[in-house]
């Protein structure tokens, strides 16, 4: 600091010098001789958050420099003009350096507050202003920031937070709330940090609240007890230092200490925590080592010291010991010159002081003279002798061993560690296989000691070595073995596992290919082939060839037959180092198309197509054999396996095939033959006699590559391919002596004598011994590509059903498909010479086409639509009927007025099984153009509640009431508006007036899509329900009930759905009549679909599945071929908001579980799971999608479930409450259930979270049991409308004996007094006789489902009590309802 004389400085000089204050003791005033400047100092910046500690920090700079004054007004500001010597007026030298200072210490203030409050001090002109006004800013806090900062307290949660980020969050809130004036106590926060904890430190929380603790002491504990957490997960566990065995003689323990006058015990062992104080004695590192009197010599298993580090050696898990390198002696530690060189020293937490057998080892020996003696592990006590000291040089630090025992009966020299760490200033870490002593403050290792077992065992690996060591009563891990032994790695290396994790989701992302051969058995003329697998698929193609430099050729056919028939391009090729493919690297990076190449013989990376080749050579020779077929026939048999293997379920497909796969249709079985069976094609169009046999055993070689056909081998060496084949699968005629014609002549194509001109290929092959084919083409019935390729010279002739294919050159690599295809010629044939030039001449062919069926597509358009007659006619339909409405009138848009848009909306209309019912076109108003106020007012419109249509169905069984439903055609379009609203006229139906001028339509009824048009559709029906004597329910105001005298009609109303039904069904049909004069309606006879709902008839009752709208839901999750599962949610499941990854589509998941709560209607069964999957519907992440998927997969087992409702004489009605207390992790509140059955069927049921915290398991159970009982008072009152009589008491049924007492027992017990309202509703209903609360066993609670996941056992046995069964339990199919 400097000071500055008041006549001559002006300008602050920042130094670290220092000034003088003068203080005017007794005014409690201070004046100032000169202006005071300090150096920089590092405050922080005051934000929102942190004004205790800002204040805190500046407070003591200015208190240093004894400036407070000039912040918190102590200092008066001194008058400006003061009396001269002449009694004239003059500045004051006082106020001036009052004022210099006071405006230093305001813009000090300034800078060490950021932007965003610095903008509220720019009226602030002296730091008295500035401190005043941050000070009422943050320092003041009103009642209701108070009351929110406290409920932040209080409910603040360590959830994933370190223990010093969670203590430092309750601090500073307790702060702020302290510097606002209400006060923290040190207490208050110790408990709502213990409140906070999760359950892994509840042992913590238990001691703090049985004994009182400062809040020092409980960060301390909690600190280390997360410490102690971290270390446990790192897996490495400390191990004990020596273990000795001796002979038939118990173990004795190396752990000791020193007795002290009649003390004679053994040490403690147990384990406690501690963090910088000891807590008991801890669990010590004990060795055995052999007793007093032990003939046997002790086995070396211990930890040595070493005072050489970087000389140690290494251990792998094969063996888990520690080889000693060149450099490395076999002494534990190189003393200095007053110890023994060749002795070892072993460290022991558990003595208490340092012992040795031997007296050379000791410097400043003197007598032992005391009576303590040292006591061993088995009990006994033994003398010592002398004490001294002794020395260990590590490296240039001399490590000292003072009070040295000597004991003549010990066999090893022991050092205590806790006493050794003490005189040093070291510590110890402990390993399985290492010891380490390091200095406290480097770090530095000074010693290092290891186990010896590995060298004496051999070097056995991590398992055998693991098993040893825990014989010896030292435990280990496998995976805490070091990885360091360098003889392990130089005698036992071998090849690691390979394993690939990739997954490719689309076709030729990756392809590998491979070369297989040399066969000593040509096969037409081929010694290899060449394969490519494309991973995606597993889909194979061959290649057969003759030579491997054909392989560059064979790719390029691959390459352009996957562009031209997939449209896709290959990205990668995965090979081997072989100099085939070497050759392929300059033109797959002209293509682009990356090359990855195998390491030098590791083949086990291409993998895939190695164990596909052993694939397709097994599968051939067993074809083979069982044909008895020669070796030469081996590129047939090989393009017949990979046709089958392309159509096999595969599990690394998840059992689908790579045909079904690629081609993402299944492949067709029914066409498949017995490879080298017996067949008969039809020869008539080849034979040139009609007296010549229409027919001639041949052998089955396979199918057709470019012909939907079979090959057949005939014994003049000729290869038909025909689709009209009869097949003997029992014979083979090659067991019976069928040979091939081996001739030199050529084989000549032959056809029935026409005008069709042939084509034929030469060939100079003629060393074979018989002409044949091998053809790559999809099998009968089957459109695949080519799999199996091997010419693409192949010729087939379009004018006949059967064709006789010579084979290809010679120099031409065949081609071939799923099925294997190859053709082998011997001769050339003749050529043909007439002038007509057809396609086959040019080689043009072109494929069949195969018609499918596709699904009706929905049109989006009106121009679409009107491509059709069936939607032409939907479209004129509804035009039609709203035109027949009068719905709207065509006038001119008034100015001011804007016209709101429609479109046509067309629907595929589908019954419960899924076929066609009709097509329907609307017309839909663009609602979202309307605005509030001008094109509408109100808009809501009621429907009746589901547990309204359950009641009634319960009741309709019991009583045997008849059930019709009726459906009103273009409901909304009956609706009357009272406002003005202006639409364009429909798409496809425009209309001008005379002059040309656009009309828009001013609607007079309402239309679909407007916001107010089911509400005016609803007044509308209630305005002609309540004119023929109908009483709307007060229960539902979608439920309208009529009597006549002892009879009843109801009517329930879902928007344009309406159920009716009646006590006496003679009355249902008039009123049906009369409503359809008033409203166009469809009358759908008695109920059996509502709102996708299937409502079946049975012997028993009535059965009520979603299983449509489930499908439906399945499929819009793509998951139809998931796994089933037994139950909707695990029992260990528990979801969280803070544990998982945000998962990408958001909407789909929302969809799926809004859609699942509409499947609830009808399936209590996943009431809880799904209540559970809708509260994370604000932070989707991973682990809630995986459990709504579960939902999914469990729906798909038990699509056949559905309610069942039986016929009962008694309706009782009954209740079942529960509730899962703090189930939920994030917030702590109880999960409430409760279903209610009429008669013994469910009409109603529950599954929420609580919307407060319940203190105790008897409060949430109470609560829940007021939850049930409202509903149950509604349902009472509901059947009272209905004219229903139920006589007895509503019961009541709860598994907490403490909430049954509570409902029954009429004085108030202090733990509810915060439930007064829910106890007094219970008490009210149980007092005046309506309910009856009883206590039922957890055994029997059918509510327990409803609160959370239960195992496979107890869900299917709650799953019957809510009467959730399959169509055979519920003695199903019937007859509709």
């Amino acid at each position: 600091m400097e000071t500055e004389d008041v006549p001559t400085i002006d300008t602050p000089r920042h130094s670290t010098n220092g000034g003088t204050a003068v203080h005017s003791h007794g005014s409690g005033t201070t004046a100032l001789s000169s202006v005071q400047y300090f150096s920089k100092h590092d405050t922080i910046k005051l934000t929102e958050t942190n004004f205790l500690l800002w204040k805190h920090q500046l407070l003591f700079i200015l208190e240093g420099y004894g400036l407070e004054g000039f912040v918190l007004g102590t200092v008066p500001t001194p008058p400006p003009f003061i009396s001269g010597d002449d009694a004239q007026l003059v500045e004051n030298p006082a106020f001036l350096v009052h004022k210099k200072q006071d405006k230093f210490l305001a813009s000090w203030l300034l800078s060490t507050v950021t932007d965003d409050i610095l903008v509220h001090l720019t009226t602030a002109k002296t730091s008295l202003d500035i401190w005043t006004t941050i000070n009422r800013r943050f320092g003041a806090k009103s009642s209701v920031k108070i009351s929110s900062m406290r409920h932040n307290l209080y409910s603040i949660k360590k959830s994933n937070l370190s223990i010093e980020d969670y203590l430092s969050k309750v601090k500073s809130l307790s702060d702020s709330l302290t510097a606002a004036g209400s006060l923290v106590t040190e207490q208050e926060q110790v408990s709502i940090i213990l409140a906070g904890l999760p359950i892994e430190f509840e042992s913590i929380r238990v001691l703090a609240t049985a004994t009182p603790m400062t809040l020092e002491l409980v960060t301390e504990m909690l600190l280390d007890c997360e410490a102690r957490q971290l270390a446990m997960l790192t897996d490495i566990p400390l191990q004990v230092n020596l273990v000795s065995q001796q002979g038939n003689q118990d173990s004795v323990k190396g752990g000791f200490g020193t007795n002290r006058g009649s003390h004679q015990g053994s040490r403690s062992t147990g384990r406690g925590w501690s963090r910088g104080r000891t807590r008991g004695s801890g669990r010590g590192f004990d060795e055995t080592f052999s007793g007093l009197g032990s003939n046997l010599s002790p086995s070396v298993n211990y930890h040595h010291l070493d005072e050489n580090p970087s000389a140690h050696c290494s251990a792998s898990p094969c063996c888990g010991h520690f080889s000693q390198s060149s450099s490395c002696s076999s002494s534990v530690v190189r003393p200095s010159q007053t110890t023994l060189p060749t002795q070892h020293w072993y460290p022991n937490s558990g003595a208490t002081n340092h012992v040795t057998p031997t007296m050379t080892n000791l410097t400043d020996v003197s007598p032992y003279t005391g009576t303590g003696q040292v006591s061993m592990g088995n009990g006994e006590s033994v003398s010592i002798d002398n004490v001294g000291s002794s020395n260990i040089l590590a490296g240039s630090r001399l490590l000292r061993l003072r009070d040295v025992l000597h004991v003549p009966t010990v066999c090893k020299n022991l050092i205590s560690v806790g006493q050794f760490a003490k005189d040093n200033n070291v510590y110890f870490e402990f390993h399985p296989v290492l010891c380490f002593v390091k200095d406290i403050q480097t770090r530095k290792t000074l010693l290092v000691g290891r186990i010896h077992d590995g060298f004496r065992l051999g070097h056995p690996c991590s398992n055998v070595l693991t098993r040893v060591l825990r014989s010896c009563n030292v435990p280990c891990k496998n995976n805490a073995l070091p990885l360091r032994c360098t003889p392990c790695k130089i005698g036992k290396s071998h090849k690691l596992p390979t394993s690939s994790k990739t997954v490719y989701s689309n076709p030729f992302e990756l392809v590998t290919s491979d070369v297989w051969g040399p066969s000593h058995v040509l096969s037409s003329g081929y010694s290899y082939y060449v394969s490519f697998v494309d991973i995606y698929s597993r889909y194979t193609w061959l290649y057969f060839i003759k030579t491997k430099s054909e392989v560059p050729r064979c790719f390029s056919h691959f390459y352009k037959m996957i562009q031209v028939q997939f449209g896709q391009s290959i990205k990668m090729l995965q090979t081997d180092g072989g100099g085939e493919f070497r050759a392929l690297s300059a033109k797959l990076a002209r293509l682009g198309v990356q090359h990855r190449v195998t390491c030098p013989y590791t083949s086990e990376q291409n993998g895939v197509v190695e164990r596909r080749h052993r694939h397709i050579v097994e599968m051939g020779l067993t074809l083979l054999a069982k044909a008895s077929m020669p070796l030469e026939y081996w590129s047939d048999t090989f393009s017949h396996a990979v046709h089958l293997i392309n159509r096999l379920p595969t599990l690394v497909l998840q059992n689908f095939s790579p045909y079904e796969k690629l081609y993402k249709v299944q492949p067709d079985y029914a066409q498949l033959r017995v490879f080298g069976s017996a067949c008969f094609p039809h020869l008539r169009p080849f034979q040139p006699h009609k007296l010549q046999f229409r027919s001639s055993k041949c052998v089955f070689l396979g199918f057709g590559s470019h012909q939907k056909g079979y090959r057949c081998l005939a014994a003049d060496g000729r290869v038909y391919v025909s689709r009209h084949v009869l097949f003997d699968e029992l014979e083979f005629p090659f067991r019976t002596g069928f040979s091939c014609f081996k001739g030199d002549g050529p084989v000549q194509f032959r056809h029935h004598h026409s005008s069709v001109p042939v084509v034929t290929v030469t060939s100079s092959d003629s060393g074979l011994s018989c002409s044949r084919q091998v053809v790559s083409g999809p099998s009968p019935g089957s459109s695949a590509s080519p799999s199996v390729l091997r010419s693409p010279s192949m010729v087939s002739s379009p004018g006949a059903d059967c064709a006789e294919v010579p084979m290809p050159p010679s120099h031409a690599q065949s081609p071939s498909s799923d099925v294997p295809s190859a053709v082998h010629e011997r001769s050339s044939s003749p050529a043909n010479c007439h002038p007509m030039q057809t396609r086959s001449n040019s080689g043009i062919f072109k494929p069949r086409v195969f018609s499918s069926v596709l699904d009706e597509k929905e049109p989006s358009t009106i121009d679409e639509a009107f491509q059709s007659a069936a939607w032409t006619t939907a479209a004129k339909a509804e035009y039609g009927v709203l035109i027949s409405n009068h719905t709207w009138d065509l006038v001119p848009l008034p100015a001011g007025r804007r016209a709101v848009g429609c479109k046509w909306i067309f629907k595929v209309k589908r019954n419960a099984d899924g076929s066609v019912a009709r097509y329907k076109g609307r017309l839909v108003v663009k609602g979202y153009l309307q605005e509030a106020g001008v094109d509408f007012y109100e808009t809501f419109s009621p429907v009746v509640k589901p547990t309204t249509v359950r009641v009634m169905l319960a009741l309709a069984v019991s009583r045997g009431w008849s059930l019709r439903q009726v459906d009103v055609n273009n409901a909304f379009l009956n609706g009357d508006l009272h406002e003005d609203i202006y639409m364009t006229q429909p798409p496809g139906f425009e209309q001008h007036n005379g002059g040309g001028e656009p009309l828009v339509c001013r609607l007079r009824k309402a239309l679909y899509g407007l916001k107010q048009a089911p509400r005016a559709w609803f007044h509308k029906l209630k305005d002609f329900l309540l004119n023929t004597r109908f009483v709307a329910s007060k229960a539902d105001s979608s439920l309208f009930i009529r009597q006549t005298g002892t009879q009843f009609l109801y009517v329930l109303v879902y928007v344009d759905d309406i159920i009716v039904t009646r006590t006496d069904s003679s009355d249902i049909k008039g009123f049906i009549k009369t409503l359809h004069d008033t409203f166009s309606l469809k009358d759908l006879g008695q109920l059996s679909y509502f709102l996708g709902i299937e409502v079946t008839r049975t012997s028993r009752g009535v059965f009520l599945s979603q299983k449509k709208y489930i499908l439906d839901l399945i499929q819009r999750a793509s998951m139809a071929k998931s796994k089933p599962s037994p139950i909707p949610m695990v029992t260990s499941c528990k979801l969280s908001a803070h544990e998982g990854t945000p998962i990408e589509d958001e909407r789909l998941f929302r969809s799926v579980v809004g859609a699942l709560q509409y499947v609830v209607i009808t399936r209590p069964d996943i009431a809880f799971s799904v209540n559970k999957a809708c509260q994370f519907m604000h932070r989707l992440l991973d682990t809630h999608y995986k459990a709504v998927k579960r939902i999914l997969r469990y729906l798909q087992g038990t699509l056949d479930f559905g309610l069942c409702f039986t016929r009962t004489s008694k309706l009782l009605l009954e209740g079942y409450s529960d509730a899962s207390w703090a189930s939920d992790v994030d917030d702590r509140r109880s999960t409430s259930g409760f279903c209610v059955f009429l008669g013994g069927n469910p009409i109603s049921w529950s599954s929420r979270k609580q919307s407060v915290v319940s203190r105790s398991t008897a409060e949430a159970e109470y609560r829940s049991l007021a939850q049930v009982t409202a509903e149950m008072v509604w349902v009472q009152s509901l059947l009272s409308e209905l004219g229903i009589e139920v006589t007895h008491k509503a019961l009541l049924w709860c598994d907490s004996s403490a909430a049954v007492a509570v409902a029954n027992n009429p004085v108030m017990h202090s733990k509810f007094k915060h439930v007064e309202l829910d106890l007094c509703f219970v008490r009210e209903r149980v007092a005046n006789g309506s309910f009856q609360v009883g206590h039922i066993s957890g055994q029997d609670q059918a509510a327990d489902i409803l609160t959370k996941p239960l195992s496979i056992g107890l869900f299917d046995k709650f799953r019957r009590k809510l009467r959730v069964l399959s169509k055979e339990d519920g003695n199903l199919p019937g007859r509709r309802s």
